[in-house]
């Protein structure tokens, strides 16, 4: 309680300073202190599509590194695999400069896309069920998903390689 009680008082208090100030409202550290502060908070409706404004408006700045992963974590904490690759996709469109970063952002969109063909061919087969190359393809052919078929058909691909390989 003692830390929502907090950050609600930090949130009035940047109010109040920008109010008082109309310098500080262009103020990218207190803006973002206010945006994470937010998401904190719980207000993602809110919030998100600002962290996304605040990531293309201020993409080389350390603060946009950490409003990236906060965006990808709330897709993952969610558990929403289809958000978390939407999201990354968004992210990586807006080409930032920061190749380290898109690198990680490639990487997380990867594996929601995976983790999304995993989940289908195990509710196809049941948990415990490792799915063939023959299994991905037919997953990736009955989805209306156009990234689900794609992240199929790559894995279905990947199987059958190494399924020559060590024959």
């Amino acid at each position: 309680y003692e830390q929502l009680r907090g950050r609600a008082i930090l949130l009035k208090a940047i109010e109040s300073y920008q109010k008082d100030n109309p310098a500080l409202q262009s103020d990218s550290k207190l803006g973002f202190v206010y945006l994470k502060t937010m998401y904190e908070q719980g207000f993602y409706g809110w919030v998100m599509p600002r962290l996304y404004q605040f990531v293309a408006d201020y993409a080389s700045s350390a603060q946009a590194v950490v409003a990236v992963d906060l965006i990808l974590d709330y897709f993952n904490i969610i558990n929403d695999l289809k958000g978390l690759a939407r999201a990354a996709e968004r992210l990586l469109a807006m080409n930032l400069p920061n190749q380290k970063l898109n690198q990680h952002i490639r990487t997380i969109h990867s594996v929601a896309s995976f983790k999304r063909v995993e989940s289908a061919i195990q509710g196809a087969l049941g948990y415990g069920g490792a799915g063939s190359g023959k299994q991905y393809l037919q997953a990736a052919l009955s989805s209306g998903d156009i990234s689900l078929m794609d992240a199929a058909l790559k894995e279905a691909l990947r199987k059958q390689k190494y399924a020559e390989e060590t024959a």
